[in-house]
């Protein structure tokens, strides 16, 4: 796959152009999953994409949602329907292809970049850091996405092999990207089975025992990103004051499932959110100084805002959103044995008058 947006890539946007149609190339980035291996139970995914999802929905069966969107997110429909993905990795033949294939595109690759699931519970994965190892490709990115509340052995393992791929110069980049959508309480509701405490040291482990690397955080920014987002920022300004110029932020806004979306935020969350962009314009400076944000990473959160401003819910489709959004919380509560109003105490008048919705 062609990065064409990427500075790296436009070199090749011709020679791509000229390709025969039938003609066989090696991807210069490739982007690999091995499995759907997942401890952590995250709202906004999916049972087909998370194991521990699979799992619950094979127990309980579907959650009570009116929307055909918001119910087939979580839907034992999808488990029926994609069941040829749900393979253990020993013995599954998509692996066992994938492992012929690979020495074949490694030495042209650009970027390498692996998934999941949570990559780090896959045994693959670090069969990929020996195979960088022993076949070093210092001209090449390499990244992987994870959510960083793993065992103690696996990170540990992980870190160990990160640390020899830099001090041997086996590879060139390395990059973690990991997830939070806001701070405290509020992110382990979210992400249900997360650990703050464990991510957050986990992040600084990994950075104090592998120099010349960096974090990115993916923030997918949903409605219950809103209430205790300022404190994320705080927090990442934080890091970055630990970590200078090794810590990166994106705000990406989610679309579904749309129960979960800022688009069923009211006024008094849109005040809210405004008020939180202007604390971040607040500590905003281009000058390098990792104890502000760039005017970049403001215009980025500030696009989100006014997207959400612009395009929020009406009529119908805003009261069966914020119906399911009622009803999803109560549902995650009962199988979790979460509490979501003590994590979310803000937003007790939203929880009862989005059931009162008509």
């Amino acid at each position: 796959m062609l990065r064409s947006s990427e500075p790296w890539a436009v070199p090749l946007l011709k020679e791509t152009t000229e390709i025969d149609w039938q003609a066989d190339v090696n991807p210069r980035y490739l982007e690999i999953n091995f499995g759907y291996e997942c401890q952590l139970k995250c709202s906004y995914c999916a049972s087909t994409v998370s194991s521990a999802w699979h799992s619950e929905i094979k127990k309980y069966g579907d959650y009570p949602l009116e929307s055909n969107v918001n119910r087939r997110q979580y839907g034992i429909s999808q488990i029926t329907q994609a069941g040829r993905f749900f393979q253990r990795e020993d013995g599954n033949p998509y692996i066992e292809a994938f492992w012929k294939w690979f020495p074949d595109v490694y030495p042209t690759l650009h970027t390498l970049r692996v998934t999941g699931g949570e990559p780090l519970l896959s045994s693959n994965v670090f069969k990929v850091l020996d195979w960088i190892k022993n076949n070093p490709r210092p001209d090449m990115e390499f990244a992987i996405n994870s959510n960083m509340c793993i065992p103690e052995r696996n990170l540990n393992k992980f870190i160990d092999g990160c640390k020899k791929l830099k001090a041997e110069n086996r590879v060139g980049r390395l990059s973690l990207f990991t997830s939070v959508d806001t701070w405290g309480p509020q992110a382990e509701w979210i992400r249900n089975g997360f650990s703050m405490s464990r991510w957050e040291s986990n992040i600084d482990l990994y950075l104090m025992q592998v120099p010349d690397t960096s974090i990115s955080i993916m923030i997918t920014f949903c409605f219950l990103s809103i209430p205790n987002f300022k404190l994320l920022l705080d927090k990442i300004l934080e890091m970055r004051g630990r970590y200078p110029h090794r810590i990166r932020f994106d705000t990406p806004y989610l679309i579904e499932p749309p129960h979960l979306s800022s688009l069923i935020a009211d006024d008094k969350m849109i005040a809210h959110l405004n008020d939180t962009l202007d604390y971040m314009k607040s500590k905003t400076v281009d000058n390098h100084d990792p104890r502000f944000f760039t005017s970049t990473e403001y215009a980025k959160l500030e696009r989100v805002v006014r997207w959400i401003e612009h395009n929020r819910y009406q009529g119908d489709e805003l009261a069966i959103n914020r119906r399911d959004f009622a009803a999803f919380i109560k549902e995650h509560d009962r199988r979790r044995e979460t509490d979501f109003l003590a994590a979310f105490p803000e937003l007790e008048y939203f929880v009862q008058d989005a059931e009162r919705t008509q």
